[in-house]
């Protein structure tokens, strides 16, 4: 249902990389002696702390784009709508009335005439 191109969801280098290192460090034996703010429970956490705020970043975007396109929906919609009641104000009471231009149309009087170009040789 995209009338546009979404944008884009973001992923993280940061993330990834640090998940790669996180990896290593498990790897390690003897597991190494971190501190208790360093502990491999921290980082988990960290680790999954951060993916979490990235998805619900990346589920924002894709909220936005559903409410972008259901926005233009709606003024497609009003568009129609007007034309609709313009045409009915035409037909009431011509194209060329003050009426018609009070409703936002512009009278046939004052279109401006298109200037024919001189043919080409």
């Amino acid at each position: 249902m995209a009338r546009h191109m979404a944008r884009q969801r973001r992923s993280s280098a940061t993330l990834d990389a640090f998940k790669a290192r996180l990896q290593g460090i498990k790897q390690i034996s003897p597991a190494p002696n971190l501190p208790p703010n360093l502990s491999l429970a921290t980082l988990d956490a960290a680790v999954t702390s951060t993916q979490q705020a990235l998805d619900t970043h990346n589920d924002l975007i894709i909220s936005l784009d559903d409410s972008g396109n259901a926005l233009k929906d709606k003024e497609k919609a009003l568009d129609k709508l007007y034309t609709q009641a313009l045409a009915a104000v035409a037909a009431q009471y011509g194209k060329d009335s003050s009426e018609y231009e009070i409703a936002g149309g512009t009278r046939t009087s004052e279109r401006k005439k298109g200037t024919a170009s001189p043919p080409k040789p």
